[in-house]
């Protein structure tokens, strides 16, 4: 059998994938961008009268989702359950009425604690290649350690890809194999643009203090808020920046061609600009599609 035909043999419609749920299992899901679609989910809860003890652990949600309903999901109380290992504002309102639980994790941590958790992951990937390969696209972060581990310490029972033809591919190290998936679902949808809130006075303030402390040539870590936003805002004026980071600085499409980042002075990863995660504008989305300057690494 052919990559081509493995990778047919396992395409089934939302439904059937949705039947392979068995009560009891904990389904974790990939991070922001490259978390499964409301369609997956919503397939899923469709079934909640018939499951127990279900439960769904995600992070950095954005696309919007009865998931994150607190009225909805009190309705299927101990059918399914939503826990979050980062309630983002999209599911932030989960965590208000103490309906949903808190997973504590760290970045270093995260993809072995869901290796030890899942049953069932689920993850938003490109078409496979010719050589029979997926991408995770805009965020690779905990996504091989959570299957491949799990499949390891034989706590993994289904690995789930919906395969989304809109989603950048992010070069580096970035692909699995469509023999470590179980099933697939294909579903076209758009990849959100994710609008960062402006730093208040206060965040642009602390940013002012960050950037005297940049130098030309330096080495740049950027994570979610609103002080790195202001840190960003600021670089203009700065030289030959290298970007090793969690997530992709918004604007580092105009950036490069400024000399802002040339990512020319690193000692690691020499020219490339380095991430784990990215939520952005589709500017951004385009920059980085299949740009060898640009590399994914978990």
């Amino acid at each position: 059998m052919n990559v081509r035909e493995e990778y047919k043999k396992k395409v089934v419609s939302m439904g059937e994938m949705a039947r392979q749920i068995k009560s009891g299992d904990t389904i974790g899901a990939a991070m922001a961008i490259s978390m499964c679609s409301p369609d997956v989910y919503n397939a899923i809860l469709g079934r909640a009268e018939e499951l127990r003890n279900v439960t769904i652990l995600d992070a950095v949600p954005v696309r919007p989702c009865k998931l994150y309903d607190p009225k909805f999901m009190a309705t299927i109380d101990g059918h399914i359950n939503y826990v979050s290992a980062f309630f983002s504002p999209g599911a932030r309102a989960q965590g208000q009425p103490n309906t949903a639980d808190f997973y504590i994790v760290m970045s270093a941590d995260i993809g072995d604690k869901y290796a030890n958790r899942d049953d069932v992951y689920a993850a938003m990937v490109t078409p496979p290649n010719k050589q029979g390969y997926v991408n995770l696209g805009l965020t690779h972060f905990y996504t091989q350690d959570a299957i491949r581990k799990g499949r390891k310490l034989g706590k993994l029972r289904l690995a789930i890809g919906e395969v989304n033809d809109q989603m950048p591919i992010v070069l580096g190290n970035n692909w699995m194999h469509v023999s470590e998936f179980d099933l697939f679902v294909e579903n076209s949808t758009k990849i959100p643009a994710v609008t960062r809130k402006p730093p208040g006075a206060v965040e642009s303030k602390v940013g002012e203090h960050v950037i005297e402390m940049i130098n030309d040539g330096d080495t740049i870590q950027m994570g979610i808020g609103g002080i790195p936003e202001a840190v960003i805002a600021g670089l203009e004026g700065k030289h030959d920046l290298g970007v090793h980071t969690e997530m992709f600085p918004v604007g580092l499409q105009d950036m490069v061609p400024k000399g802002i980042v040339t990512n020319a002075r690193k000692p690691f990863h020499n020219g490339k600009t380095i991430a784990t995660f990215c939520m952005g504008d589709q500017a951004l989305y385009d920059f980085i599609n299949e740009n060898p300057s640009v590399v994914r690494h978990k």
